[in-house]
């Protein structure tokens, strides 16, 4: 809950390492926040609205070293499913 503390307080700025930028073009416009907790690297995926607000997305552990593809498309497909509902 801190480093969700955190990005509350200090919203798009809240820089590494806190939180990143995916910085690979089809994920433009997500971030994660990162999190270190006993060893354990965490990972939650978000955007940020309009009215800068931030709709967190997907969360998991980290295992390896990249960002795994299929988180990554998790996030994506829950972000583009979460405007398309916005829009009605």
């Amino acid at each position: 809950m801190r480093v969700i503390d955190l990005l509350e307080q200090f919203g798009p700025g809240l820089q590494r390492p806190h939180a990143a930028s995916i910085r690979l073009q089809r994920y433009s416009g997500l971030w994660e926040l990162r999190i270190s907790f006993s060893g354990d690297a965490s990972r939650v995926f978000y955007f940020t609205l309009n009215d800068g607000s931030f709709v967190l997305l997907h969360g998991f552990i980290k295992k390896t070293e990249k960002l795994p593809k299929k988180e990554l498309e998790i996030a994506l497909n829950r972000k583009q499913d979460f405007l398309k509902r916005c829009e009605k």
